[in-house]
């Protein structure tokens, strides 16, 4: 939405109809439309002011504030292939923000990230990422008392499954790792795209 006309701009078409000015005239003057002009007009007589009245949307970031603005950015940083959904219940359970889900699309949009397919790539090329990750886990479960471990059975999941669209800047990629097996025909395990 354009931003509001500047008050002074108002106050001096408010000045000529003052003086007499008919409202075609004074729009022809002023380069506005007539309509703009009697809005004006009959904003002064019922509210006895020309200022622009607050105007809807803004992207959300009122509703967010800044800690939710911060903590979607990081959301996104580390899980760009989360849905809104995903988004807005993060934000409901972390920081106890409710917001819809164009609110956050907005404010994902006026940050330059868009939904794009995924480029997918092989694992390969994340390998240093990757040890270095197995490093943290190898040091962190050290820490854990045996006793206390709960071990679960992967063979229900399917790498394939991998949603095939992500979160990334306006003119860049979104990379992701290729899944290596193939789900089977018919797989309803699918996560939505969006």
């Amino acid at each position: 939405m354009p931003p509001p006309y500047p008050i002074e701009l108002r106050e001096r078409v408010l000045a000529l109809l003052e003086t007499g000015g008919e409202p075609l005239e004074t729009a022809g003057l002023m380069n506005l439309g007539v309509a703009t002009v009697g809005r004006w007009k009959r904003a002064w007589k019922e509210r006895g002011s020309v200022e622009p009245l607050p105007q809807a949307g803004g992207g959300g970031g009122e509703k967010l504030g800044v800690e939710g603005k911060e903590f979607l950015l990081n959301f996104v940083e580390q899980r760009a292939d989360a849905t809104l959904a995903d988004m807005v219940e993060a934000l409901c359970d972390h920081l106890d923000i409710d917001v819809s889900d164009s609110t956050v699309s907005e404010f994902l949009v006026e940050h330059g990230y868009t939904w794009k397919k995924k480029t997918f790539r092989l694992k390969e090329k994340d390998a240093e990422a990757l040890l270095e990750m197995q490093a943290k886990f190898v040091v962190e479960v050290a820490s854990l008392d045996p006793e206390k471990v709960v071990f679960l059975d992967e063979c229900g999941a399917n790498e394939a499954m991998t949603p095939t669209r992500a979160r990334a800047l306006e003119g860049e990629r979104a990379y992701a790792p290729r899944p290596t097996r193939r789900g089977e025909k018919g797989d309803d395990h699918r996560r939505p795209d969006r």
